[in-house]
């Protein structure tokens, strides 16, 4: 054999032989946790996707070859098609500093735009006056959260599991358990289960696949927020109470599944 040929055949030999490695130490990770799920960082779940197009492994046989399920692999194929571009433009004040000029503003309520700006350069914060007079000609911002401190369910196995625990993580949100047998406690979510149940997924024939059920999930969590009036908010929809709208009371029928 050439000497190209010898270095060539030994780049691809030691490439071979470390994706061999990752995909040991993924399986011995799985074995290792004595039948809890296992969580896999970002770029072990990008090497498992990349095995899997480079080696033309078949999504069923995920399981033999990585030792994870294949409901685990669909979520993580979803959430990369699932991510989008921002729609917040690049120049857009941060909500956190708008904030700060009016506080700034109601502390002194003689300054004025360019006395404003001043103090905040003081501060690090460079705006310009016209940016301080368009903050203060717009809404005031509410002091929202991003997402709940806590989410309260029972005990059940899919509220406990490492499955779910991870989507209260990425929200920094601490996941707490209601009380056994104590009536109430845990009556959001259930109520929320039981609208999704009655009122969306009966609508539906048939489920097609675990890729129909994440559609109509996603679907739902839409028509919930935007669209279905609720009680509790004196007829308001979350996401009018989240973003501080005052929107014309909606119908009682208004309530209804769009076909």
């Amino acid at each position: 054999m050439a000497t190209d040929a010898q270095a060539r055949e030994i780049l691809f030999l030691k490439d071979r032989v470390y994706h061999l490695e990752m995909q040991l130490s993924i399986l011995q990770k799985h074995l290792h946790k004595k039948g809890k799920k296992p969580r896999y960082e970002v770029r072990e779940r990008l090497l498992i996707l990349w095995h899997m197009e480079a080696f033309r492994i078949p999504r069923r046989k995920v399981s033999r070859y990585f030792g994870i399920a294949r409901s685990t692999l669909y979520r993580w194929l979803h959430k990369i098609e699932d991510q989008k571009p921002s729609g917040t433009p690049a120049n857009k004040t941060p909500t956190e500093i708008a904030a700060l000029v009016w506080e700034i503003t109601k502390a002194n309520l003689s300054w004025g735009r360019i006395r404003i700006a001043h103090q905040l350069q003081l501060l690090g914060i460079f705006l310009s006056a016209s940016t301080v007079r368009n903050i203060l000609q717009s809404p005031r911002p509410r002091n929202t959260p991003v997402a709940p401190k806590h989410i309260i369910s029972d005990q059940a196995g899919i509220f406990t599991g490492d499955v779910f625990a991870e989507l209260p993580d990425s929200w920094n949100i601490k996941p707490r358990l209601g009380a056994v047998g104590k009536h109430g406690s845990i009556a959001v979510t259930e109520r929320v289960i039981e609208t999704s149940k009655n009122e969306w997924l009966k609508r539906v024939s048939f489920i097609g696949g675990f890729d129909h059920l994440v559609t109509l999930c996603s679907e739902f969590e839409d028509w919930y927020n935007t669209w279905r009036p609720h009680m509790t908010l004196d007829g308001f929809r979350p996401d009018d109470v989240y973003y501080d709208r005052k929107p014309r009371k909606p119908q009682r029928d208004s309530k209804t599944v769009p076909t």
